[in-house]
């Protein structure tokens, strides 16, 4: 199995011992592609468009403000919560479920309780407001909301502060089962996800960064 406590991969943020038990990803869980400018974005814009014309098919792609907080693989079992791993190294990661459980906007189970059969992984990022960050954690010495998310998240002192942190579900890394963007058996969480992401006409001149 992977080294995830000493893997250079948790030099950022989190501290580097690992405080929970480790699990294998059931779904591997890839680093998400990120433009930092204009020329980052059309090489990337590019790479897609003769990747498809290599293949004589289209790649539908979404491009959106990146979330800066801490990746984590969310396992539900017929739609019912299992447990949640941070990303680690992308084949393994930590369980931090207890304190996932007493974040805001958890779905202990998808669809409201309506019964789905949806047995997979839902990608989130834990994600903590600048405001709560000056209220509640800056004056306990924390230096920023992603450091701060990163490892109070792997804390196993049960710290009630983690009830200001907030997951935002946007992506199923992998699912058994006949599942499509129509289906009754879509999470909707994934599903309203998807009805509000950008698409081309969506990004304007105003909203891309200066060459």
């Amino acid at each position: 199995s992977s080294d995830v406590c000493s893997s250079d991969l948790n030099m950022v943020g989190a501290p580097l011992e690992c405080k929970g038990e480790i699990f294998k990803h059931k779904y591997p869980m890839g680093s998400q592609l990120k433009a930092k400018d204009r020329k980052e974005l059309e090489a990337f814009i590019t790479k897609m468009m003769d990747e498809g014309n290599a293949r004589n098919k289209k790649f539908p792609f979404v491009i959106e403000l990146k979330y800066d907080g801490c990746s984590v693989g969310v396992e539900y079992e017929n739609g019912k919560f299992v447990r949640s791993l941070t990303r680690g190294d992308g084949e393994s990661g930590e369980d931090i479920s207890a304190n996932f459980l007493r974040m805001q906007n958890v779905r202990r189970e998808l669809n409201d309780g309506v019964p789905i059969d949806f047995t997979g992984t839902l990608r989130a990022e834990i994600m903590l407001s600048k405001s709560d960050f000056i209220k509640y954690f800056k004056p306990l010495g924390f230096k920023n909301p992603r450091n701060t998310v990163s490892g109070m998240s792997r804390d196993r002192e049960n710290n009630p502060l983690v009830q200001y942190f907030k997951p935002l579900y946007f992506n199923m890394i992998g699912y058994t089962g006949s599942i499509d963007d129509k289906s009754d058996q879509m999470p909707r969480t994934i599903k309203d996800r998807k009805s509000t992401r950008l698409n081309s006409s969506h990004v304007s001149e105003s909203r891309m960064p200066s060459s």
